[in-house]
């Protein structure tokens, strides 16, 4: 079965180097750079297009990344999807980035902006954690694109999705502060797993998805 990995807003491949030592032949779709005032749903069209669906294939996302996953399993149907520190529907959204949605400041605001801001909040998320994982999402979050990181911000505040497939698999920490454990349904939950877990705890991680995928 073929494994598409998608990474977190602000992140890119580098995130699933421990997990990619048990899935080789993994592909990590990397986020481009959306076309001017491209809609949402137009982008993920786009972006479905590198997955090829002729033979069996499984997606997993993290963060922004699972939302992607989400939306590409409404489209795809791939035969497993699994989905770590993110969210399925609006529902599970913590109140303060659905508001963004309306409020002016997050809508007019630049990308250098939203990437100094990222830049802060992984910092406040993993206050606790060891440098080198502090470290490297630093670094990523250095690496994005401040435009990409403005429009990918403004959809996330602006998604309403209600539906998911039925058979997912969400895992989720009790310590993520951007989508906290109080609105999320129906997920496998990792005690004391912040919202960086993928990378500070990624065996444990990385053995709970192995175990997903061979369900």
């Amino acid at each position: 079965m073929k494994i598409y990995l998608i990474p977190g807003l602000g992140a890119d491949g580098r995130m699933y180097e421990s997990l990619m030592q048990y899935l080789p032949d993994a592909e990590v779709l990397d986020w481009f750079v959306p076309m001017p005032d491209e809609e949402f749903k137009d982008y993920i069209d786009r972006f479905s297009k590198q997955i090829k669906t002729k033979e069996p294939f499984a997606i997993i996302g993290n963060s922004m990344g699972g939302i992607i996953a989400v939306e590409l399993a409404k489209r795809l149907k791939p035969d497993k999807i699994i989905i770590i520190s993110s969210v399925k529907c609006r529902k599970e959204l913590p109140h303060f980035i659905r508001l963004g949605k309306y409020i002016s400041l997050f809508r007019s605001t630049t990308g250098k902006f939203y990437n100094v801001v990222n830049r802060a909040i992984v910092k406040l998320l993993q206050l606790r954690s060891e440098k080198k994982f502090l470290q490297l999402a630093l670094d990523m979050s250095k690496d994005a694109d401040p435009e990409f990181m403005s429009w990918a911000i403004k959809k996330v505040m602006q998604w309403d999705n209600k539906t998911y497939p039925h058979d997912i698999i969400h895992i989720h920490g009790t310590r993520d502060t951007l989508f906290p454990i109080l609105y999320i349904k129906n997920c496998i939950r990792v005690k004391g797993g912040t919202h960086l877990m993928m990378m500070e705890r990624s065996d444990e991680i990385n053995s709970l998805i192995l175990a997903a995928l061979q369900k």
